[in-house]
């Protein structure tokens, strides 16, 4: 009887290949997968040559490695520094604007919004929690309620006929607007900023997971927003609005925020 062992990275290559469609193995170019498993010795050391040419990865990419060890090697710190990209720093931005430490980040993209919770052990929102979140078990209109939309309880454009927003060509500081908590205490889920969810973007929710778990598509590129911004209108302030927004898209009216799991 001939007896061998098989390496550890060919017996996780093939149960991943069991589960995810379109799984390739042997594959040394990241290019247009979500998710990158190094099997080999390669990038395990500061200085070692790393097993895939990095800037052939996109940002979103999910990096793992075949490792006994809770060290970060210096495969992951490349893939970590690839995917942490900078927020673009237009004069209506948040990011690095000295007196903005405490207004919602912006001009982020979905892919670059992913990485950040990635990095810091959250995520984004599947849009059936950001829902809950923002219209609370009675199903309310808006989050603070029935009443209209205005100033006092979030930061949309003052009036429906005006390009004036409540707070200037910009977002304003989180939670100045207390009125406008949600039923669960949640500040700004409408106005101020739009925001990504997890979710790939659908016409209608027939067929959506039932669960609450978020609706992705592999290679979808056109996810959603929710949530009013400082420029939305007041129609737009409802719960129930939602965007189709390329996964490409940083701008000063769409940011995120993140969860945890309890």
């Amino acid at each position: 009887i001939m007896m061998c062992e098989i390496p550890s990275n060919v017996i996780l290559a093939g149960e991943f290949a069991g589960i995810f469609d379109g799984f390739s193995i042997g594959s040394n170019d990241p290019a247009g997968f979500d998710m990158v498993v190094n099997g080999t010795p390669m990038g395990m050391n500061e200085g070692d040559p790393l097993p895939v040419d990095m800037s052939r990865m996109a940002a979103s990419t999910f990096v793992g490695e075949v490792v006994m060890k809770s060290d970060i090697t210096a495969f992951l710190a490349a893939a970590r520094a690839r995917g942490c990209t900078k927020p673009a720093t237009h004069e209506f931005c948040t990011w690095e604007q000295k007196g903005k430490e405490r207004h919602p980040i912006n001009c982020v993209d979905w892919h670059q919004a992913r990485a950040y919770c990635a990095a810091s052990g959250k995520r984004l929102p599947t849009e059936a929690e950001w829902e809950l979140a923002a219209r609370g078990p009675m199903s309310a209109v808006y989050p603070w309620g029935g009443s209209r939309a205005s100033c006092n309880v979030a930061v949309t454009l003052a009036r429906e006929t005006t390009s004036r927003s409540c707070s200037g060509p910009r977002p304003a500081r989180v939670g100045t607007h207390p009125a406008g908590v949600s039923p669960y205490g949640v500040h700004d889920m409408s106005g101020n900023v739009e925001e990504w969810v997890q979710d790939c973007w659908h016409d209608s929710y027939q067929r959506a997971p039932g669960d609450g778990s978020a609706w992705v598509n592999p290679g979808c590129k056109m996810g959603v927003t929710r949530g009013a911004s400082w420029a939305s209108s007041l129609n737009e302030a409802r719960v129930s609005f939602r965007a189709a927004t390329l996964m490409k898209t940083h701008n000063a009216r769409i940011g995120f925020r993140v969860v945890r799991a309890l």
